[in-house]
This record gives C-alpha cells, sequence and structure tokens, in this order.
C-alpha cells in the first residue's frame, strides 16, 4: 500500500517536469530583444522673414514679408506641405499700399543632408491682393515659387535656414470705368446725362526675385 502510494505522488510531482523543460530557454540562449518604438519621420516647421526685388511689382518702395512652412516628409527626398505667406507692398504711384496674400501648397526636395541640409523648393496655389485705388476691393488669382535653399540644425532640432527664389503670381477683379469715344471724352447717356460705364478687368501681377530668412524646428 505505502509503496503504491509513493508512486503515485512521484508521478504527479514529476510529471510538469518535461513541460516546464520544454518551456524554458535553453542554457546560454539571449533573451530576445525588445522591438524598439518606431518614432516615424520627422515635421520640418519654418518660419521666416522675406523681401523681394524685380519687374511686375510697379514702382513699389518697399516689398516684404514673413511666411511659414510646413513639410512632412513622404521619402527620404521628397516632403510635402504647405506654406502660406503675407507680402506688404508700397507702391510709389499710389497713396494706398497694397498686400499679398498667398496660401500655397509645397514641394520640397532633399539635395545634400550633411554637413548641411540642401533643398530645392516648389509652391504655388491661391492668391489675393488688395485693390491700391479702392484698398477694401479683393483681387484673386494664383502664385507660385521656386526657390533653392540651405538649412543648418543643432542637435537641439534648432537651426537656421536662408532661401533664394522667384515668384510669380497674378490677381484680378472686375471694375467699371466711364466709356471714351475716338477723341478721348467720356460718352455720355442723353437719358441720364452721366457716363456710359463699361466693365475691365483689373489685374495686379508680381515676378521678383526673394531672399527669406528664417529659422527651423524639427519637434
Amino acid at each position: 500500500m505505502n509503496a503504491r502510494l509513493f508512486s503515485l505522488l512521484a508521478t504527479v510531482c514529476l510529471a510538469p517536469a518535461p513541460l516546464l523543460a520544454n518551456e524554458a530557454p535553453p542554457a546560454g540562449e539571449p533573451a530576445p530583444l525588445a522591438v524598439a518604438a518606431d518614432e516615424g519621420p520627422a515635421i520640418e516647421f519654418q518660419i521666416g522673414a522675406d523681401v523681394m526685388a524685380g519687374f511686375g511689382l510697379g514702382d513699389a518702395e518697399l516689398v516684404a514679408g514673413v511666411n511659414a512652412m510646413f513639410l512632412y516628409p513622404v521619402l527620404d527626398w521628397l516632403n510635402v506641405g504647405i506654406r502660406p505667406s503675407l507680402h506688404y507692398i508700397l507702391p510709389d504711384s499710389s497713396p494706398y499700399d497694397m498686400t499679398w496674400l498667398h496660401a500655397d501648397l509645397a514641394l520640397g526636395f532633399d539635395l545634400l543632408e550633411d554637413p548641411v541640409r540642401l533643398y530645392a523648393l516648389l509652391t504655388g496655389g491661391y492668391a489675393f491682393a488688395t485693390d491700391t485705388d479702392t484698398y477694401a476691393a479683393l483681387a484673386h488669382g494664383g502664385s507660385g515659387m521656386a526657390a533653392l535653399g540651405v538649412a543648418w540644425r543643432s542637435e537641439s532640432n534648432w537651426g537656421v535656414f536662408a532661401e533664394l527664389g522667384f515668384r510669380v503670381g497674378s490677381a484680378s477683379h472686375d471694375r467699371t470705368r466711364c466709356s471714351l469715344d475716338g477723341g478721348g471724352a467720356p460718352i455720355m447717356d442723353e437719358d441720364t446725362l452721366t457716363c456710359v460705364r463699361e466693365s475691365y478687368s483689373h489685374t495686379f501681377e508680381m515676378y521678383a526675385f526673394t531672399v527669406n530668412l528664417g529659422i527651423t524646428i524639427s519637434p
């Protein structure tokens, strides 16, 4: 009886041993490495101030603006984002100033990463400008820019950048004016005794080189 009891206890106690031996890692085998978290691509943020000079700006005394850009890398060399900007223009020929606002999409192409970042930039999109004659009316259109830039960033992810580019833009709106005869005199309406008015499109154009300086951040 005692022999049978001892045999049963031995069977119960030793039965899990093969299972435990199969589950335990072999001696000397290193533990599995933890998988590092994927941080993903970093977003690039730039904020700058620029000046423009060229042709198609009229007799502008001052052309200056501010801009911001958000870029997200989709490939090792390609970034997409947005680049809104605002430009203030003071023409010589008008007592009113003019403001351009550009709501651009942006494509950035990384040409070099070390020791500094060299990149090409294409932007374009909707633009509007205030009318220098009425100041309240808005002219609607579009604009685009091509630029080359260089950026340096410290280990703390803050840095500086500089860009040289060329911007084109056009915006227009409909206005009316008195019709003139062949001699340049207004054509009068016999019933209302006022000049006969005609519609025309008033267009602003921008063709200028631009220099942009600012800071870059990669959070």
